[in-house]
């Protein structure tokens, strides 16, 4: 677990210029549009999210090849990214009812929407990076 997690923080050590960016961007264009200080760093915690996924993804991937296991196929790949949209999918109605008709979120459907489509994309991330680290092999089929 300790060597996963070492290769999972080189990981995010490449990707410190993007991260360092999208925050002074996220910051700037929060201040900028008149928001207090606070409010602006309460816009950082997609970017947090982000990156406690990137990391936790990264994990599970060293702890994969540490214990010498074998790579995805395409075919696994996108059975596993169906099963976890499916998931978010019945997550994000079930929640959004639970809130209906507790009373306590008014049009909840909308208002969790972009927290289910933000969970997509990061979803959608992780198979675009594990589709392009496998060799590109479309003659031989799934």
């Amino acid at each position: 677990m300790l060597e996963a997690s070492k290769i999972a923080f080189a990981r995010i050590r490449e990707k410190t210029p993007l991260i360092t960016s999208l925050v002074v961007f996220s910051i700037v264009v929060s201040i900028a549009r008149g928001l207090a200080f606070g409010a602006a760093l309460g816009r950082l915690i997609p970017v947090f999210l982000f990156c406690a996924v990137f990391f936790i993804y990264q994990v599970i991937k060293a702890r994969r090849t540490l214990n010498g296991k074998a790579r995805l196929s395409r075919k696994q790949l996108f059975s596993r990214f169906y099963l976890a949209i499916f998931t978010l999918f019945i997550f994000y109605f079930a929640f959004s009812i639970l809130l209906e008709i507790n009373g306590k979120g008014e049009e909840s459907f909308g208002m969790l929407l972009p927290i289910f489509l933000f969970c997509v994309v990061l979803c959608s991330i992780a198979l675009y990076r594990e589709l392009s680290d496998l060799p590109d092999d479309f003659e031989g089929g799934m």
